[in-house]
């Protein structure tokens, strides 16, 4: 009887047969952090995404989610609707806590994911304000262990733990023009991307059957980039740059869950960032509907 957090994945697959439904909308805020940890509140980006999560389990140990995604961005008034990169994770139990628990051990689930370069992220409008960005423009992995454990006390009382730990490394692109990294006229090479460290943590309480409360917190590491190839000239003629520096970000997310059912409920709660460097700054309201049959 829970929906679980925003931010922090399961521990547990999908049985096989069963099928969870999330459809997820968030509206977001977002300027970025400098290399000192300031904020930089000019170029505000105005967002609405809308993402389609589909699970299904496919053995007794393993399950796979496919989700799609779609913006709607706002810039300075310039507004263009995007399709995003496109994620398919296999999920595999590699242990499974039962209820009421009989040992200290916890769930424990290995993911394997591949962000798919369906989003636009070359050839950019220099008009558009980089509204028309859509995603990375790379085939992006990511290998991590989400960890789980609840602690039942009876009735619909319980405490649900839960920790993801998720690394990720994307293959070099071509990019030409503007583009997700920066570019600009006559920019032609290649954008070897970052790669990623994610951590994060969160709790589910629940205060009736039906009203749980959640918060999760999240930390994100990135190194730089490197380019190799022609810079191009930026729109205003100077050197485009396309690289970024490595980056760091602070979130939470707190949230309430409403369960009509143990197949039905909703989630709505709030994430944004508390810190950063050279990384996005975001505020995001969320709701999302799960249907799980």
């Amino acid at each position: 009887w829970h929906t679980g957090p925003i931010i922090t994945g399961p521990a547990i697959t999908k049985r096989p047969g069963h099928v969870t439904v999330l459809q997820e909308i968030e509206y977001s805020h977002r300027t970025r952090y400098t290399n000192n940890w300031k904020a930089d509140k000019t170029n505000l980006l105005k967002r609405v995404d809308f993402s389609l999560y589909g699970v299904t389990g496919i053995t007794s140990w393993m399950d796979v989610i496919v989700r799609p995604r779609w913006q709607w961005n706002d810039r300075k008034g310039v507004t263009t609707w995007v399709l995003a990169d496109t994620r398919v994770q296999f999920d595999f139990q590699l242990f499974r806590d039962q209820l009421p628990s009989t040992t200290w051990l916890p769930s424990m689930r290995l993911v394997i994911r591949e962000t798919c370069p369906t989003g636009k992220y070359q050839h950019l409008n220099p008009k558009k304000l980089r509204t028309d960005r859509g995603g990375n423009g790379v085939w992006e992995t990511t290998i991590g262990l989400n960890i789980g454990k609840i602690f039942y006390f009876g009735g619909h009382q319980f405490l649900n733990v839960l920790y993801n730990i998720h690394g990720s490394f994307g293959a070099p692109t071509h990019v030409h023009g503007f583009n997700t990294y920066g570019g600009g006229y006559g920019t032609n090479g290649t954008v070897y991307p970052q790669r990623k460290l994610r951590m994060s943590f969160a709790m589910e309480y629940p205060l009736t059957q039906s009203w749980i409360i959640a918060i999760d917190s999240e930390g994100y590491w990135w190194s730089k980039t490197r380019f190799s190839g022609k810079n191009g000239l930026s729109a205003s003629g100077a050197p485009a740059s396309n690289t970024h520096l490595s980056s760091i970000q602070y979130s939470l997310a707190p949230s309430i869950e409403y369960v009509w059912t143990k197949n039905l409920g909703i989630y709505l709660g709030s994430w944004f960032t508390v810190a950063g460097k050279n990384s996005p700054r975001f505020r995001t309201m969320t709701f999302a509907f799960l249907y799980s049959g």
